[in-house]
């Protein structure tokens, strides 16, 4: 089994090839040569690219929770947010032209551009709970995905700005997180609505002929 410290040497010579090409053509043995490395070497710690790309995202989730402010403990949902995404961007930064890669290609390859937003719909989920935000079932899904296309826009205008500045890309992301409230406060009261009502369809689906029909089998089969 490689050690964690040659799975790291695989993973940031793939983040600098990353910056050099175009994600899908990189390859292995290109990873390996940098790495003085055999193909078989590489092979026992990443068997693809996907596996690599995940492994660069969880690297990046795991820095932004690793510098979490706890200052922030007592600010509002939105403000602790804010702080988190932020705190991505500036780790993003030192990664840049392997997101600036990436980026670009997903537009013009649907397949990676789905696998790509289901990586970033997963660390959404982690900035939300870096920032003290817990959800779960399909509200957890729901906000990680809406969260996940409005910092990809963040993400656009932050490729735009190669001073370090930043100035647009906090002020988009202020603007995404204030539209993001609104929209979650008119889910909340659609909960709200539609909640008895989904109750009452609940129940009556647990008391069909059909459901105690299945309960009666699983009984009988247990």
């Amino acid at each position: 089994m490689p050690t964690e410290k040659t799975k790291q040497k695989v993973l940031n010579h793939f983040i600098n090839v990353m910056g050099e090409v175009n994600y899908t053509e990189i390859q292995f043995s290109d990873i390996a040569q940098r790495c003085e490395m055999s193909l078989a070497e590489v092979h026992t710690c990443y068997r693809s690219r996907d596996e690599l790309l995940s492994a660069f995202l969880h690297k990046v989730d795991q820095e932004v929770l690793a510098n979490i402010d706890s200052d922030m403990a007592e600010e509002p949902a939105r403000e602790r947010l804010f702080d988190v995404l932020m705190t991505r961007l500036d780790i993003m930064e030192k990664y840049r032209k392997a997101f600036a890669n990436i980026c670009r290609e997903a537009r013009c390859e649907p397949f990676l551009a789905c696998r790509l937003m289901s990586l970033q719909s997963s660390s959404m989920f982690w900035m939300m709970a870096g920032a003290g935000i817990e959800v779960s079932g399909f509200r957890r899904q729901a906000m990680a995905r809406a969260l996940m296309v409005g910092f990809n826009r963040v993400v656009r205008q932050w490729l735009k700005e190669e001073d370090g500045n930043n100035a647009k890309s906090m002020a988009e992301m202020d603007r995404m997180l204030r539209e993001g409230g609104v929209w979650l406060s008119r889910a909340d009261k659609l909960e709200k609505q539609i909640g008895p009502l989904a109750k009452r369809v609940d129940c009556f689906v647990r008391q069909s002929p059909l459901a105690a029909f299945k309960r009666c089998r699983r009984s009988r089969t247990a």
